[in-house]
């Protein structure tokens, strides 16, 4: 009796031990998409007044400098960050061309950079693999951010305050998304550029108003004056975008814009299609089964 006893103590103990630690890996599902960095700080930290950077595939001589730590790879992407920079009404503040390196431009502020066609806060020519996150852009005449034949960049969490937000023209599959664009005549000028994202890529689970939701979420434009019925944060409708030649047409973008400023979102991470996973229930059932298998058969051994 004392070993049958033994035997089921240790039946509970096992199971409680196998359900907790699936409870721990479904709760990991919630963990931050490593793609998308939309679990950082609202607030820039800013330390350095820089003048304008202009980098032509010339990392190494940027590096050397002082202007960027880093080493150009994936995990490892050259970083400028924490500068304020004053374009003096001229060019553009930070300009980064044929590039196929790894980069990330963070928490940076950008004022009076130049109102001429193409200048910009950040102008990103020919160059790949960019990561633009938590900058300040602020210029009433002028464009905020410019792709041109660049694809494969991320724009995310930028506050950008500008006549027209971002430009993107002959450049593809790039995402943006968790930007502000606050009282931009143009949100965005699109020419000849396909397969651009305006949302997070995946659904994500976030509070906005003392409810959860989950969803995927898109960028905030000041002047959308959209309708969220369901109270859930995000526009009804989309955010119409205006495609310039050569098919001049309105096309459909955000399909996913947010009816307020970011800094309303709390983002708790990817959202979980399902509260258990069908392979959990499998795995779980198959250790215990397993489990049970082998202690009847020692249980049946002693009771001989």
């Amino acid at each position: 009796m004392k070993s049958s006893l033994k035997i089921k103590i240790f039946l509970i103990i096992t199971f409680g031990i196998v359900f907790s630690a699936s409870i721990i890996s479904i709760s990991n599902q919630f963990a931050d998409d490593s793609e998308q960095s939309v679990n950082r700080n609202n607030d820039l930290d800013i330390s350095t007044i820089s003048g304008k950077i202009h980098i032509d595939n010339n990392w190494t001589d940027t590096k050397t400098a002082g202007i960027c730590t880093g080493q150009g790879t994936e995990s490892d992407p050259y970083f400028i960050e924490d500068l304020i920079i004053d374009g003096g009404g001229i060019g553009s503040c930070i300009l980064i061309g044929n590039s196929t390196e790894y980069f990330t431009i963070e928490n940076c502020t950008l004022t009076n950079w130049g109102i001429y066609y193409y200048d910009a806060g950040i102008k990103i020519v020919a160059a790949s693999n960019g990561n633009l996150t938590q900058n300040q852009f602020s210029n009433p005449d002028a464009f905020g951010i410019v792709l041109y034949e660049s694809n494969n960049n991320d724009i995310a969490r930028n506050l950008i305050s500008a006549e027209r937000g971002l430009s993107v023209r002959f450049s593809n599959s790039n995402i943006v998304y968790l930007n502000n664009f606050i009282n931009s005549m143009y949100n965005v000028e699109l020419h000849n550029s396909t397969g651009n994202i305006w949302s997070t890529l995946k659904k994500m689970k976030y509070i906005y108003n003392s409810d959860t939701f989950s969803s995927r979420l898109g960028n905030y434009w000041s002047k959308f004056g959209g309708i969220d019925n369901n109270n859930n944060g995000i526009g009804d409708n989309p955010v119409i975008m205006d495609q310039h030649l050569p098919s001049s047409q309105w096309i459909y973008t955000d399909y996913y814009p947010l009816i307020t400023p970011i800094a309303n979102y709390e983002i708790l991470g990817v959202a979980s299609d399902a509260a258990i996973p069908s392979y959990h229930i499998i795995l779980i059932l198959s250790i215990f089964s397993i489990i049970s298998i082998i202690l009847l058969k020692k249980t049946r051994k002693l009771q001989k």
